[in-house]
């Protein structure tokens, strides 16, 4: 019966299965081993991932709660939780941070960079650890903060490779706040510099490979709502603290809404936007011992307690919307 389908088809109905199904088609025969297994389709799964979960279907949350030795998997629409993942233990010996990645690859290294860099889909729950980069070593006897080159590493290589464009001038009192995003081949980082104070965004693209800058406002947070690039800007008046939120058009900012956020003085920052407009924050709890990820509906005012401790230090700032990949499958 099997032979009598087109494998076009099959390719369409695959496309929309879960990737534990998937994973147990895999041994079903060769062809859907190989089908499943080949690029086209991992890109083509993905897509049709991301585009559900944009549309408020499915997905995932992926945070770093207040168990510092892993990083949790959550159901986007209930919070209950999926997943710990344990992590390596040079990664929790030296500090970590977390960092979004293409594909839904969750790119996890060491707090210096000296050390190890891990490349992890939680998926199919497999870590791969590339090689370090040729410049790494070259930086750690000859530190400078002015880095004026960089290096692209290729997964189906499992190599680096130095790259023509020169990186951007960074000023010596700048640095690169941890969170990052990715859209359409395009990778962009928040710039902060302290002296003067001011914001840019910096972006790499991988198919160019060239770099651009662009200059922000100051108190900003960036996330990807609704599959486009967006920006917190964070303000604040006498009487109330609110959001600017921005979205990236055509090479143009656009400001679509402004949220005033609860006045309560536990709030802390603002996270992330639902698919249904509500909005994920950083809260205070017991003289701020501890955070807690909260659900705050602008319409209605409400704060709702999503039952998630988030980490108290640097990263209580971490959480993403996870799609399913196969990227790493054999």
């Amino acid at each position: 019966m099997f032979k009598r389908i087109p494998l076009e088809l099959f390719f369409k109905i695959f496309a929309r299965l879960p990737v534990k199904s998937l994973l147990q088609s895999r041994r079903v025969c060769k062809s859907w081993n190989a089908l499943i297994s080949s690029p086209s389709f991992v890109s083509a799964h993905l897509d049709w991932n991301a585009r559900k979960s944009a549309g408020g279907y499915g997905g995932y949350l992926l945070i770093s709660t207040s168990n510092a030795e892993c990083l949790s998997l959550f159901c986007a629409q209930t919070y209950v939780k999926c997943l710990d993942f344990e992590l390596p233990r040079d990664l929790i010996s030296f500090g970590f941070s977390v960092f979004s990645s293409c594909s839904d690859l969750v790119c996890i290294s060491d707090a210096t960079f000296d050390n190890c860099t891990y490349l992890w889909n939680p998926s199919i729950r497999k870590m791969k650890r590339p090689q370090m980069p040729h410049l790494l070593h070259a930086i750690r006897y000859h530190y400078t903060r002015c880095i004026r080159e960089a290096e692209v590493y290729s997964l189906r290589l499992d190599s680096w490779r130095r790259i023509r464009s020169s990186v951007p001038p960074v000023s010596h009192n700048a640095y690169f706040q941890d969170r990052s995003a990715c859209l359409n081949g395009v990778v962009y980082w928040i710039v902060e510099d302290f002296s003067p104070r001011c914001y840019s965004i910096l972006s790499f693209d991988l198919r160019s490979e060239s770099f651009q800058t662009m200059t922000l406002p100051e108190r900003l947070v960036i996330f990807m709502y609704s599959r486009n690039l967006s920006l917190f800007h964070l303000r604040q008046n006498v009487n109330d603290r609110y959001c600017n939120i921005w979205v990236l058009g055509r090479d143009t900012w656009k400001m679509i809404r402004t949220i005033i956020l609860p006045r309560s003085g536990e709030i802390a920052w603002p996270l992330g936007i639902t698919t249904k407009d509500e909005v994920h924050l950083a809260a205070g709890k017991e003289n701020w011992h501890s955070r807690e990820l909260v659900l705050y509906d602008p319409k209605s005012q409400q704060v709702k307690d999503t039952g998630i401790e988030l980490s108290f230090y640097g990263l209580s700032r971490y959480i993403e919307v996870y799609n399913e990949s196969l990227v790493l499958l054999d």
